[in-house]
């Protein structure tokens, strides 16, 4: 899938400090407006742009010395720059689809409404209302610059991260959610609900009238016994059980945006012209970025840049 729009509107107020020397101060802060909505978690990886519907404050600040000044004998000097930005994300109203604590992929499992004896899609009944409390998204860039004319060259080091969500049901909706309303659903090969035959012991279709059964152990790709107890000895009874799902059974993090952290080494030369009537650029970098917890894969890749004003 794919997805081209606008993501933000940014609004920026701040001030710079720019010498001859090349010594520079900039500053800035400012508030981010999404223009795109929630996901909406229709599909397996849609894409996401911006900040996932949340207003954010972003903070600027990018300082750079020189470590050696041109003089008139040579024109070249190195400075050490810094860069950092920071975008401090407001918490609002989402929906999120939770796990089942102990049982990935479970929202994708089907349950039984004890209520109307039926299956329901796990995804229906784990679908919450939910406060979401984000995270300060961090970008940090620092590196060496070395400066010779019209050249520059850059040997630089940066690091993106942020921390993880904190989520918590919204109150008016904690009552909706009901206790023991809901249970994972023994149900046969064809996904409706059924039952073990006592007599001939094999999986049978659900007759009407009887009351649907849980099967607490099954996972995502295992279908577990009923719930219950079998007693003996005479003859084998089987007591049925079921075992419902509670708030307290949720994985509140399943649904959580997790910690995530990225490291990128770059180098990047480029240069340019001025002349009487127009100004003319080129720049070729490349860079190898390794994620860590939570990350996307670590990838490396090249670029080349070409500009003409006039």
């Amino acid at each position: 899938m794919d997805l081209t729009r606008p993501t933000n509107l940014q609004l920026v107020l701040g001030t710079n400090y720019l010498s001859k020397n090349d010594t520079q101060v900039i500053t800035g802060a400012g508030v981010i407006f999404p223009l795109v909505e929630q996901n909406n978690n229709r599909c397996l990886f849609q894409p996401i742009q911006g900040f996932n519907g949340h207003f954010a404050f972003n903070s600027q600040l990018f300082f750079q010395i020189p470590l050696l000044e041109k003089n008139d004998l040579a024109q070249s000097r190195v400075c050490l720059f810094l860069d950092i930005d920071n975008s401090f994300l407001f918490r609002r109203s989402q929906f999120r689809t939770y796990d089942l604590k102990g049982k990935p992929y479970s929202r994708y499992m089907k349950l039984l409404d004890i209520q109307t004896n039926s299956i329901v899609p796990a995804t229906n009944a784990l679908t919450l209302k939910t406060r979401v409390e984000p995270f300060n998204v961090f970008n940090m860039a620092t590196g060496f610059r070395l400066k010779f004319c019209q050249v520059i060259a850059e040997l630089g080091y940066e690091l993106w991260a942020h921390g993880t969500e904190v989520l918590k049901l919204e109150t008016e909706f904690e009552q909706d959610w009901q206790d023991d309303r809901y249970g994972i659903a023994f149900i046969n090969d064809t996904g409706q609900l059924a039952y073990i035959d006592s007599g001939t012991g094999l999986i049978e279709p659900l007759e009407p009238g009887q009351t649907g059964q849980t099967a607490s152990k099954s996972s995502i790709n295992h279908v577990a016994t009923p719930d219950g107890s079998v007693t003996c000895c005479s003859e084998l009874i089987f007591s049925q059980k079921n075992k419902y799902i509670k708030q307290q059974d949720l994985d509140m993090q399943s649904a959580a945006a997790r910690s995530s952290m990225t490291h990128r080494v770059y180098l990047t030369i480029g240069g340019g012209q001025k002349y009487s009537t127009r100004e003319c650029f080129a720049n070729l970098g490349i860079y190898l970025e390794a994620a860590q917890n939570n990350a996307a894969l670590s990838v490396w890749g090249v670029w080349a840049k070409l500009g003409l004003t006039f």
